[in-house]
């Protein structure tokens, strides 16, 4: 769909049948944002180049505001809080926002305890370097951001919500 491709969450048998529920955990998003805010404040530069990262995520439509009328529905809300990551010798993205999949609800239960984790699908570092010794020539490559070119189904989106703080205004984004 528009070039990317599109996927749903594989959620839990546990979720389906409702014997686990994501519980709307706004509130507690709302601290953890202040938290940040707070720390930002104390780097001004660190929180200059956090929301550039965030505003670039918005700019390619990788994240949007939720429009006034879809923030109240009839399926799960989940808040992701988010913190930044520095790395100053990436080549592509030095300040990127992480979101917590982890952080628990007010019923205890976190998006990650409602997902699928499936197999593992990253190769043994002994296969690897068997392969990387087998030809006389090697080629690596790095895909720039490739994770954010898969999209979420509309459905699953409202549990990938996070809020973002820009001048004093929160913004409901996904």
């Amino acid at each position: 769909d528009d070039n990317r491709y599109e996927v749903g969450l594989p959620w839990t048998d546990e979720f389906l049948q409702g014997q686990k529920k994501l519980v709307d955990n706004e509130s507690q998003a709302r601290k953890r944002l202040q938290s940040l805010s707070r720390k930002l404040s104390r780097d001004p530069q660190l929180e200059v180049r956090y929301n550039q990262a965030i505003q670039e995520m918005e700019d390619s439509q990788i994240i949007e505001e939720v429009p006034p009328e879809e923030k109240v529905v009839n399926h799960p809300v989940f808040y992701l809080p988010h913190r930044p990551v520095v790395k100053e010798t990436s080549v592509s993205t030095k300040v990127r926002p992480v979101f917590d999949a982890s952080a628990l609800g007010p019923n205890g239960v976190s998006l990650n305890c409602c997902l699928s984790t499936g197999p593992s699908l990253i190769p043994s570092l002994p296969e690897i370097l068997l392969r990387f010794r087998r030809w006389k020539y090697a080629l690596s490559a790095d895909v720039t951001k490739a994770f954010l070119q898969i999209s979420v189904n509309r459905k699953d989106q409202d549990v990938h919500r996070f809020l973002w703080s820009v001048s004093g205004s929160v913004r409901i984004m996904r």
